[in-house]
This record gives C-alpha cells, structure tokens and sequence, in this order.
C-alpha cells in the first residue's frame, strides 16, 4: 500500500494555519485496468462506503488468444463523520535514524527526548501497543537494534514493549560514537525501508524519524516517497535557530518530507528543546520532541481505515484468471482481488473538536482475465441476480462485514473464428451441415452460406472424392477441418459401369498425393474427421491404406485424427467443440488484407484505354486480427503462367520474422520492373505461415492493361488440321472448326485483340506439317520454333493423328520442349484398346509421344516418358490393376464401355485460374456442342495436371440420360491443363447440326490465352527506330554507318541473347553473336557498316534472339540505303 505524504503534508499544513488539526491520507494503488460503467453507493448511517467503477476492458473486441486487462475505480464515499479518538484503528510504525558519528555531540539529550516524549507517552499500554519503535544508528556502518513486541521473557511471560524500546534507544545512544565524521545516511535509509518491507502485509502507516549533528556523506537513495512519512531533526553546531546542513534539508524534500516537518535545535539553548530531562530548567525543555510525539500521535489517531476489502468476481463459466485474480474457492469460476486498505483522513471539523468530515482518495486497480479455451462472442461474468456474484466486500469493524455492494462488469466482444470445414463424401450427398434439413432432403456439392453460432462462424464446403482429387487449392491454409465421411447413399448417380455411391479402387478414390496433403495437414495439429467405415472399404483402396485404424500411414497417435462411428452422426457442434478445444498454435489465422486494385476491367465503354504503369506497383497492406504474439512469415504467390497451382517456385515475395499482433504490414512488389510485359489478368495469393506450418491464405486477382508505349504481345498460332476445309459457318454436322475463318472467332479475336495481343491464326493441314518437317534433323531447335507462339492440332471428330509422320511427332515435341503451348483437342489422342507400346495401330504413334507429357497416362507402363518436356519426374499411380488391358492402360470408363453412349451439353467448372476468367469470365457451367467422352484417365498423382471443365449429364435431350457424374474429374474431363499442354474437348462435328455456342468459343478463346500464358515465350525484339516503320520499308542515309539500338524483352522473365544478325542472308560483318545470356530488357547497339550498304537497293535485316529455354524469335526489318535520306539518329555533338 502506498501512502502520498506530499498530499498529506498539503492538507495538514493549510488547516495548521487555520489551527484545525487536519491530516490526510491518500494511497494510489495501480494494480492493472479494464472497462466500466460508474457506481456510487449512498453512505449509509454515517459509516463510509466505497465506489467501484468500471473503467476499461482492454482489448475489446479481443482475440481468444488475448489477455484481458480489466480496470476499476475505486472511490471511497466522502462527507461521513466520525468521532476520530474513538474509532481509530491504524497500526503505526517508526524508525528513528540516529546519527553516531564522531561530530555527534548531544546523544544523552536525544536519549531523553526520544525516550520520554515519545516512547512513553506514544506507547500508551507497557504490553499492547498500536506503534512499533525500531532504533537504526548510523557513522561509517550501519546498525539495526528492532525490538520485536510479541517476545518474550526468559519465564515465557510477554515483555515490556515499552520498557525495552525504550533501553534499545538509551543503549544504542550510549554507546561510543565512531572516530569518523562518516554519515552513511543513504544506507541507513535503505535499512529502514527493507524493515518496512519485511512487514510489507502489514496496514501501518510508516515513519521515518533522521536525527543528525551533520551533512550526509553518501548518495541520497531512490525510494517510494508515497509511502514514508519523513521527519528530520537537524542539530546545529552554531546557535542559529536556522538550519546549518543544506544538504540534509534537500534531502529531506527529495524523500518527500515537508516543511513543516522539518525541526532545527539551536546551540543557543544548549540544545534543551530536545532535552526533557526534568531537572533542566525552561519552559522549552523538549520541546521540538513533544512537537513530533504530537504529530506522531495525530497522525496516528486522525486517520479512518476500511480493512479486508475485496472486488469479488464470478467468472460465469467464460473466462479465467490471467493475473492479479486469485481463486476464491474450489469453483474455478469464483475469483477475487485483495485491495490495500482504504484510508481516510480528516478535512475538516463539523462538531467540535473530535468530529470530522473524512474524505478518502480515489486510487485503480487491474487484473487480467484470458476467455476459456472455446469461448467466444459476447462474453460477460455472472450476473448479479437474488444472489450476488460480483461485488465489492470489507470490514468497518471486525464484527461488521459489509458483502453486499454490487460491482458493474464488463461484456468483452470475443472475436469469433472464422471455421472452414471440408467434408469429403463418395457421392454427391452429404450430412455435415449447418441448416435446418428433414429426412428427405439432400444435401449436394457446394459451399454453404455462412452461420453465425454463438462462439464461431462456420462455412462448411461439400466435395466428392472424384472431384476432391483434382482440385489445385491447397488445404493447408483453405480449411481448418477435414471431416473424410463414408455415407453411401444408394441413390446417387452410376456413372458408365462404376458405381460411385461407394468408395472403389478404380474410379472413386484418393490419390495418394492428396493423402500425403492430408497428412502433412494432420502432423501441423489442425484436425481432420474419419469414418470408422472406412476400415470396411475393399483393402486394395488407398482410403484403406492409408486412414485404416490398424495400420494406417497416417499418424494414428495423435488427439487431432479422430475416428469418428460413423461420420454420418457428427454434428457441426460436435465439429467446433473440437476445434474450440484445440491449442490456439493449432490453429490458422483469419488474414485479411487491401489490395492493389490494378487497372480497370474491361468494358465496352473503355476497351480501348491504356494502362498505368504505376498500378503495376502491388501494395498489400496485411492484417490478421486473431494474429498471436509471434513471428510468422508472409509469402505473395503469383499465378504467372496461369496454371492456378501457386507452387512454391511461384513466391515472388516473402517477409520472415514478422509480428502481426504489432498491426498490419505493407508488403511490395514492383510487377512492371518484375515483368514489364505481363498483359492481362493476374492470380494472386498471399499465405501466412507459422513456425509448425499451419498455413493461411487469401487471394484475389488484378487486370494489367497494355501500356501505351508497349507493342502488342504477339500470338501467332498454327492450327494442324486435316486437309478437309469445309467451314464451320455450313451450319451442318461434319463442319470442321477452321480458325482462320471462321467468322465468329475471328470477332473474338478482335476483341481480344484489343486488350493488347495481336493474335494471327496460320492453318496447316497434316499433310503440309508433314512436307516442312520431312528434313528436319534429330536435333537441334524445332524448325517451328521462332515461327508460332503456339500449336493446335485440332478439330475433327476422329481425328486422323495416324497420319502424322514421326518426323513432325518429333518437331511438335522439340516445340514442346521450348516451354511454347501445344493444344490438343477432341479425339486427337485415341485409344480403343490393347497394349499401347507394343500396338502396330498407327493411330497410336501420337499417344505413346505425348500421352505421358499430355497427363493422360495414369499409371507408369512401358511407352511412358517418365518426364515432362522440361525434364520434370512425372509421377504415376503405383496400384496399377492386373485385369484387361484396357485397365492396365487407364481407360476411362467410357473408354472400357463404350464413349459414344456419353454425351453432353454443359460442362461443369472445377477450378477457377486465367482460363475460366480471361478475357471472358465463363461461370459455372457453359454451353457446348454436343459432344462424348474421352479415351484415357488423367494422371492425378501428377500435381501438374489441373482440370478445369467436365462434361455433365445434360445432353440437351430430354429422353435419354447419359449418367455421366460431373464431378468425376479424371473420366469426364473436357478441358484440362499439364504445364504448356492443354487439351480441350472442342472439336466434336459429328453429333450437332449446328454452329458452336458463343460460350464454348469463348472457352476456346480463353483456352488460347490460358495456352500462350502457360508456355515458355519467346524473346520480345525491339529496336524503335525501325519498329515505326514495321512492315514497310524505312530509308535510311547512304553517306554514314547505320546506327541503331535493340532491346531484347522475355514476358517470363527468362534471360535472352542475340544468336545471330544477318543482312541480306550474310552474316552482319564484325558482330560476334553473344555466348552469355543476359538478363530481360538487354541493349545492345548494332552498326551496319556504310561500306556494306547498296543505294536505292531494299536490303533485309535479320535479328534472331532466344531464350535461355530454347526459345527463338526472328524480326525482319527491310532498310533502303538513300543519300538524301534523313539520319535516324543524330550524331553526339557533345
């Protein structure tokens, strides 16, 4: 408890001058804080009550994770009366300071004083006293002499306090003082306070008494002055009556000592105002120490104390101790804070001499409070009803407890979690849910509206396991439960010759690389659900394999993989409680975060505006408002090539060692200096990750325009098709899709042309492809390489790949190698049957080139390539079936029955990336021709391989049903992507008498765009001076050098070189082709020699550049050497 002596000294020293005897108390007490809504109660019958206010709850809205500061007012109630020399009941203590140095000169007259004007007249019982004495002597040492009251005698019988405090002062007194002027008064300081401490729990108010013949000689020591009472008797050597030690003096104004309370005994009087020995003559005779006896006993004797006071909390079941609370019983719910003592003292007389007006000082006081483990919403404390739980309780007398003042509580806003649960099913038909079902209804694949429970918010998302298989986003961050049911609903949909109401080996199972995910998701301590059922699937299945609870190679130890009997009976209650109970370390973070906004979208209105370069300057500002107090790392992904996968090698930006508990950060990213060519539309995610890789992410997307001072970003594709022309526009069945053509996608390619490509379509048959590449040697770069951005084969039904020669097979896979886009389309890769490696069909040739590159060879058999065209290991499914050889070779289900019996006219969207969004945003589901299956399962173990649409069971007709399960990703494939591969089921003829859908042209369009994104680019030549006149002739001075600059772009990034310069066919004389690469955006300046140069002669320039992937560009610039031709770049004159 601490005691504010200089507010004190004030008041005593104003009602001095008014001669009222006033002495006041005040304690500041600083606990710790928290929220409030003021409460005054009434005095009652004149006895004092005290005012608890509630000041602040802090943090509120808090986190789960956060301790609560909660803070009060305390106020005691003012303006009571009370007959101050019979009520008090303050304990009081009082250590003198005596000086013992050699200047000490007057110690038998201090003996007197202190011993009869104090001791004796304080001590008013020789065994019960209210104040304790303590001696402390102080030269070049120290000496404490303490006389404890509770001793005893050598008879066991109590002593004499009074008696042998007083011989403790003539002893100490009488003893020789030091041969040193030594003051070590700093220390005799300290000495008293540690004695004080000692008796710390102790309600006294605590005196300090300095006597001294001189200065001190140490260092004045740091100490509470709230708390002391200092008094200062200083003895003159000189007979002033003025104080001779300034130095004493500042010390006893800096340990808070008043004026008033500092006492000078002149020599002049031979010092008898502190001698009381009666047989000294004058009528001053000790009369500075009956001064401070006086004021001792005043002091004493004028104060009103309020003892055992206490704020009593119950917790309600809702939050528990932090600190400053203690628990008052064995209920864990009922809590209490021990507050000091309230003292009060007098202000003013109201009835004579004894009587009056107490007023008290208003003082806080804190503990912390932390919301129980699952607690969350508005949470509040008990609350106050017949019976009270919160309030305040103390003691005016022992026999007099006062328990039943209310106290105000705080409602703390504890923020909800935002709870992401995925429920993985084999058929479309769930049972986790937050609405409110009957018996008959079904619960389908979807995202469920977000409910609001009391402690949490849950989205709950349902995904089958056919489709769960070959989704791109990432749970580790997405999700913050995994629940793997086994509900078999016999109603659900057959899909060809496989049921999918179960689960089964071949078509309706996890792949092992999405178990690895789970897994991965279960050793980070987030949760995940699993149906007891499964034990009970066919042993060959990998759900067996892996979750069975016997010998599972998921981690089975462990309290956050919870086997569950059966799924079908887990409630979403169920599902948060376990969540709730979890340690908050377990648990992901809610992320949130502004966004750059980028250019603006397309319209019809503004299609022809520009974009702005500094838009391309990405600014994140990342907040997380349930961030603990520990360093996290923050990684920005972007979706470069489109692929919607945000690999690791995609992190563009991470920031480590950063605490989102201090507020938000800014994270930048410099897109134009980065890739100054990038055009379009933009996938980005920012993740943060904690130290046991609990993951958490969001993401969004941005559009870049074309910059004004940018050229078009070229996409120049070559579609092979068959040498039948007929134009789609024929409007009947067996109309081929030609590109070039046909009208409504070259409107589309205006369009998107106007977003800043400039797209050209160059159409060669089989037979054609077939004449280039006749030639072609086995290595080195693709002759189509520098020619295409992209290749197509497509669009027929059935078509006639056997006719391509291996030799063109060969030069598509060298083009492929580059990293530049090859698209495969309907029925380009066909499979009816037989072992595909040892198959003479020559339609086969195709499929044992690229079926692995393309992602269409589920398991690992002998034509397989084992990498990517990029040299990347592919990985297959290793639970390769031994039966048919259609099943060795991973047909489809239509495939093993018959394609011709699926057919369809919508197609269902399963990821979302570049190519469901740009340059036209698609939806859901899209119209397309009428189409069939295709032939091989996709590799799904490949986590390269993405689909994007599926077929469905609408065919367009109403009388037959096709029962193609739409979410079955691996055998209703329509579009899908593996790196710079797509496939595309477009191409159908055979089945329609009628023109595409706008819609599926757009996929297509989208498709392209999605294709050329993903591939490796070639370099971007530029050289400004000539770029004016592109595609013309540019006359240039025929009397000087020819002067001009290039500057070699890659879209991707990827350092370039110039490989060769020609003019006219001839190597350009005295430029040495580059060996090193250099980074995207070099210059290099080119002379032509004016010596080389033939007048009025059109003369072609020819500059080749590649990348570092084998990526060639070639730009032809034609020249026309002129006298009178004006230079193109002037001269330095400087």
């Amino acid at each position: 408890m601490k005691f504010n002596w200089k507010w004190f000294n004030e008041k005593y020293n104003k009602h001095k001058k008014r001669n009222t005897i006033i002495f006041v108390f005040c304690f500041l007490i600083l606990l710790q804080i928290v929220i409030g809504i003021p409460k005054v109660f009434a005095v009652v019958d004149g006895e004092p009550e005290i005012a608890v206010t509630l000041n602040t709850a802090t943090p509120n809205p808090a986190k789960a994770s956060d301790e609560i500061t909660v803070n009060y007012k305390i106020t005691p109630t003012k303006e009571f009366t009370r007959d101050t020399k019979t009520d008090n009941t303050d304990d009081k203590e009082v250590v003198f300071l005596l000086d013992k140095s050699r200047s000490m000169t007057q110690s038998d007259k201090i003996k007197n004083g202190l011993v009869n004007e104090m001791v004796n007249a304080l001590i008013k019982d020789n065994n019960i006293s209210k104040v304790n004495f303590t001696t402390i002597s102080y030269n070049e040492n120290v000496k404490v002499n303490e006389v404890d009251p509770n001793a005893k005698d050598n008879n066991g019988a109590a002593i004499n306090y009074k008696e042998a405090v007083g011989n403790s002062v003539k002893n100490i007194l009488g003893e020789a003082n030091s041969t040193k002027d030594t003051r070590n008064l700093g220390d005799a300081i300290n000495e008293a306070v540690k004695f004080f401490n000692k008796n710390d729990e102790k309600d006294s108010i605590k005196n300090i008494i300095i006597i001294s013949e001189g200065e001190p000689s140490d260092q004045i020591p740091i100490i509470d002055t709230n708390q002391y009472n200092v008094i200062t008797l200083a003895l003159n050597k000189t007979s002033s009556y003025v104080n001779d030690y300034s130095k004493l003096k500042e010390w006893h104004k800096a340990l808070g000592g008043s004026e008033e309370n500092y006492f000078v005994s002149s020599a002049a009087e031979s010092h008898n105002d502190i001698n009381s020995n009666t047989s000294t003559s004058g009528s001053d005779n000790g009369e500075i120490c009956k001064k401070i006896a006086t004021r001792l006993d005043d002091i004493n004797y004028k104060s009103y104390s309020l003892k055992g006071v206490k704020l009593n909390f119950d917790l309600g079941g809702n939050f528990e101790p932090a600190n400053g609370l203690t628990y008052s019983t064995d209920n864990k719910d009922i809590c209490a804070i021990d507050l000091p003592s309230i003292r009060y003292m007098p202000t003013s007389s109201t009835g004579g001499k004894s009587k009056y007006e107490y007023e008290g000082e208003d003082f806080e006081v804190s503990f912390k409070i932390k919301p129980k483990q699952g607690k969350a919403g508005e949470l509040k404390f008990a609350t106050n009803g017949d019976s009270l739980k919160n309030y305040i309780s103390y003691y005016i007398n022992l026999d007099n407890p006062v328990l039943n003042n209310p106290i105000e509580t705080p409602t703390i806003n504890v923020l909800k979690p935002n709870i992401n649960i995925l429920e993985i099913e084999p058929a479309n038909s769930f049972k986790i849910t937050n609405n409110v079902v009957n018996a008959n209804t079904k619960i389908t694949t979807g995202i469920e509206s977000t409910v609001e429970l009391s402690n949490a918010k849950v989205t709950i998302e349902h995904i089958t396991m056919a489709e769960f298989i070959g989704k791109t986003d990432k749970l580790n961050g997405k999700y913050d439960v995994i629940v793997i049911g086994r509900f078999v609903d016999n109603t659900s949909l057959n899909d060809g010759n496989y049921n999918f109401n179960d689960y089964n080996k071949k078509d309706n199972d996890i792949t092992d690389r999405k178990a690895i995910e789970i897994e991965d998701f279960i050793k980070s301590g987030q949760v995940v659900y699993t149906d007891s059922g499964i034990i009970n699937c066919n042993v060959d299945t990998k759900l067996y394999k892996h979750y069975n609870a016997t010998n599972g190679t998921s981690n089975q130890n462990t309290s956050n993989l919870i086997n569950e009997n059966p799924v079908t009976a887990l409630s979403v209650d169920n599902i948060v409680t376990a969540y709730m109970n979890r340690e908050d370390k377990y648990k992901g973070l809610t992320i949130n975060s502004i966004n750059p906004e980028g250019d603006t979208p397309y319209t019809e209105q503004n299609q022809n505006d520009v974009g702005s370069r500094e838009k391309r300057k990405m600014i994140f500002e990342v907040s997380s408002p349930d961030a603990l107090n520990e360093e996290v790392t923050v990684n920005l992904y972007l979706d470069i090539n489109g692929d919607g996968l945000f690999k690791e090698e995609e992190i563009v930006k991470a920031v480590e060692n950063i605490n989102l508990d201090n507020g938000s950060i800014s994270l930048k990213y410099d897109m134009y200096g980065e890739y100054p060519l990038f055009l379009g539309y933009l996938d980005w995610k920012l993740e943060v990750v904690r130290d046991n890789n609990i993951r958490s992410y969001t993401n969004g997307s941005v559009i870049f325009r074309k910059l004004l001072d940018e050229n078009p970003i070229p996409i120049n594709v070559l579609q092979i098709d068959t040498s039948n022309t007929t134009a789609l526009s024929s409007n009947g069945k067996n109309a081929y899709l030609d590109l070039k053509n046909n009208t409504k996608f070259q409107n589309l390619v205006t369009d998107t042309n106007k977003k800043g490509y400039k797209m050209t379509i160059t159409r060669k048959s089989i037979t054609e492809i077939n004449a280039i590449t006749a030639n072609s040697p086995d290595n080195g770069p693709s002759i189509l390489n520098g020619q295409y951005t992209m290749i197509i084969i497509g669009f027929k039904d059935s078509f006639p790949a056997e006719n391509f020669t291996e030799n063109s097979l060969k030069e598509i896979e060298k083009f492929g190698k580059t990293g530049q886009g090859i698209m495969f389309t309907h029925d380009t890769i066909w499979y009816t049957g037989g072992i595909i490696n040892t198959s003479t069909s020559s339609k086969y040739s195709i499929i044992r080139m690229f079926q692995d590159y393309i992602g269409q060879s589920r398991y690992n058999n002998a034509q397989n390539k084992n990498k990517d065209l990029q040299e990347n290991v592919i990985t297959h499914d290793n639970d390769k079936p031994t039966i048919t050889d259609k099943y060795k070779e991973g047909a489809t289900t239509w495939s093993i029955g018959n394609v011709n019996t699926s057919e369809s006219k919508i197609v269902y969207n399963t990821n979302k990336a570049l190519i469901t969004n740009y340059p036209y945003d698609l939806g859901d589901t899209i119209e397309v021709r009428r189409t069939h299956g295709q032939y091989l399962q996709l590799n799904l173990e490949d986590e390269n391989v993405v689909p994007w649409f599926n077929l469905t069971n609408n065919n367009g007709s109403t009388n037959t049903s096709s029962n193609i399960n739409q979410y079955d990703v691996r055998n209703n494939y329509y579009t899908y992507s593996r790196g710079n591969i797509t496939f595309s089921g477009t191409g159908e003829n055979s089945r329609d008498a009628s023109e595409y859908p706008d819609s599926e042209m757009k996929l297509f369009m989208n498709t392209i765009i999605k294709a050329e994104r993903g591939a490796n680019h070639a370099p971007t030549i530029i050289t400004p001076d000539l770029d004016k006149n592109y595609g013309s002739t540019t006359k240039v001075p025929i009397t000087q050098d020819f002067n001009f600059d290039t500057i070699v772009k890659d879209i991707d990034g990827d350092n370039v070189k110039i490989t060769n310069i020609t003019v006219n066919g001839v190597n350009l004389l005295g430029y040495v082709p580059d060996n090193i690469y250099h980074n995207s955006g070099f210059l290099t300046n080119i002379t032509i020699k004016k010596d080389t140069l033939t007048e009025d002669t059109d003369m072609i320039i020819r500059i080749q550049a590649q990348d570092r992937k084998g990526a060639v560009s070639t730009k032809l610039y034609t020249i026309k050497p002129d006298k009178a031709a004006i230079p193109l770049i002037l001269p330095d004159l400087f």
